[in-house]
């Protein structure tokens, strides 16, 4: 028969039942949920693949894998720049030319993992927070502090404060979400050698702030606690999705 641009809902209604196999099912994920909420699961699947971002950053790593195996690879591989706790001494050879993203590092602290980034805008340098969670509202849990100072005298120090963003915001590096510091400010900080020292601390947040609550007119969020079924993939699958 020809086609036609006529819907089938006895097709649809079929399809909104019907549970599929997550995309990346070859590398290990078990999870099936219906067509329309695939899209979503297996852009935070842990399942998918990835390369190391150690390597984009520092030209020191070609390492291919999936987002499960990950944190192995960086114990195994990048252990001086993994810190287990949550405050770290670091340096930046400010001297040194290099593309605008200059330095990442990952604290693992408060049963979370971080993202730390350095960040050279000319004019400027700025730094930038992300925890790592699929759940994006953990982030309100945390702040990331970065004092800048002089290593024979910490009296003279400079200190910014910033809420922990989520891996999925936007607006990580925008004017007023994150440390900014103008390199004319900077200069009475560096050592003869342009080197800045500061330090990094990821802090949990007394008073979490909250997100904006939802409009009344708009449908509740899914429940995304994860259930505890073992060997499947339940990295925020709704519970009454997983079979």
């Amino acid at each position: 028969e020809p086609f036609t641009n006529s819907r089938s809902l006895t097709v649809e209604a079929l399809c909104a039942k019907a549970h599929f196999r997550c995309g990346h099912a070859s590398g290990g994920c078990q999870v099936r949920m219906p067509v329309v909420l695939l899209p979503w699961h297996e852009q935070q699947c842990m399942y998918k693949p990835m390369k190391c971002f150690m390597g984009r950053v520092w030209s020191d790593c070609r390492w291919q894998g999936r987002e499960v195996q990950w944190k192995e690879h960086l114990e195994e591989q990048h252990d001086d720049r993994l810190f287990r706790s949550s405050s770290a001494d670091l340096e930046w050879n400010l001297g040194t030319r290099r593309k605008p993203l200059t330095g990442y590092y990952v604290f693992q602290a408060h049963d979370e993992m971080f993202n730390f980034y350095e960040i050279h805008d000319r004019q400027r340098v700025l730094f930038t927070m992300t925890c790592t969670s699929n759940r994006r509202d953990s982030k309100y849990n945390f702040a990331y502090e970065v004092t800048v100072l002089l290593p024979d005298n910490e009296a003279l120090s400079m200190t910014q404060k910033f809420p922990v963003h989520s891996e999925y915001d936007k607006d990580i590096l925008m004017e007023g979400t994150c440390v900014s510091i103008p390199l004319t400010e900077l200069n009475r900080f560096l050592d003869q050698d342009k080197v800045l020292h500061y330090r990094v601390s990821v802090l949990a947040v007394k008073s979490p702030r909250r997100a904006k609550p939802p409009r009344q007119n708009l449908p509740q969020p899914a429940d995304l606690e994860q259930a505890p079924n073992g060997g499947v993939n339940v990295k925020s699958v709704p519970t009454n999705m997983i079979i």
